[in-house]
């Protein structure tokens, strides 16, 4: 049987399920409201390794003496390096968060303050991209001309939001290598102009091309759109929409920035990848939600 199940939530207490029986595959769309993710960067220093601060980003707030802080970083790198033979990689206060990550060629060290909120991981991963990037466009004028001049380095600025985005590429190539996981595929938002079809005709496309396809690109969108206007009517939005038949199981993530589609092997146990997946998506949300702010900004 087909069953198309909506639930409503309202206010985070009140839940209503109805259904709905055909025949063959089933769908369900899960319906219950997703809170904004909220993610600032709040500073980016790179800095060599004698402590130079190479490169000095502030988004919401000043930074007091970013050479000074620097230096402080530095000599606790050493510290922690020549203590306990690790160096600090993640510091969390009150209020704000601080990764840290060297480069292996110890070119450089890329110091990120972020929200706590954010988590290590988000950081480490985002902290990474940014010395990675910084390193590929200006080695040859750190390693072999020496040149320490900030104003050197300040179109960098530019290159932020594309380092965001390739981050998010990287968490759903990490999240596709992962066993039972086919396919894995972020739409910047749903389309809204396409015209909702039989269901049974939209999910044979998805099940027959694949979630990387026009065709079935365009079968997600109309059925997430319909699902999106039909809880609009209850005041209420759709989160996930999940389509399956006996081998294959497609689940539509309405992230509040994008559109995730992962096709699943129904042949391997969910547990094998479902806590893995629900991590992914959360780095997801907050990768995007500060792509809103850079790009707005």
């Amino acid at each position: 049987t087909l069953a198309l199940t909506h639930t409503y939530t309202y206010a985070y207490t009140h839940t209503h399920t109805h259904t709905h029986t055909h025949a063959h595959t089933h769908i369900y769309v899960h319906i219950h409201i997703r809170t904004r993710a909220y993610t600032m960067l709040r500073t980016i220093l790179v800095i060599t390794k004698s402590g130079i601060v190479l490169y000095n980003k502030e988004f919401d707030r000043h930074m007091g003496q970013p050479r000074m802080i620097g230096s402080l970083l530095t000599a606790m790198l050493e510290l922690s390096t020549k203590s306990v033979g690790l160096p600090v990689s993640y510091m969390e206060l009150s209020d704000v968060a601080l990764s840290l990550v060297e480069d292996e060629a110890d070119v450089a060290t890329c110091a990120l303050f972020h929200d706590p909120s954010d988590g290590p991981e988000f950081g480490r991963l985002v902290a990474t991209e940014i010395l990675w990037s910084f390193i590929q466009d200006y080695r040859e004028l750190i390693t072999v001309h020496k040149n320490y001049n900030t104003k050197e380095f300040v179109t960098f600025n530019k290159k932020i939001p594309s380092i965001i985005e390739n981050v998010t590429k990287r968490v759903v190539q990490r999240m596709q290598s992962q066993r039972g996981v086919i396919s894995a595929q972020l739409l910047p938002e749903v389309v809204e102009d396409i015209e909702l079809t039989n269901p049974m005709t939209i999910m044979q496309g998805l099940l027959e091309d694949g979630s990387d396809s026009v065709r079935s690109i365009a079968n997600i969108s109309g059925i997430a759109n319909a699902a999106v206007d039909m809880m609009g009517l209850a005041d209420d939005c759709p989160v996930t929409i999940i389509q399956e038949d006996q081998s294959t199981r497609i689940e539509t993530m309405l992230l509040p920035y994008a559109t995730l589609v992962l096709k699943l092997d129904k042949g391997i146990d969910s547990s094998q990848y479902r806590e893995w997946v629900e991590e992914s998506i959360t780095l997801l949300m907050k990768t995007q939600a500060v792509l809103d702010v850079l790009r707005t900004a």
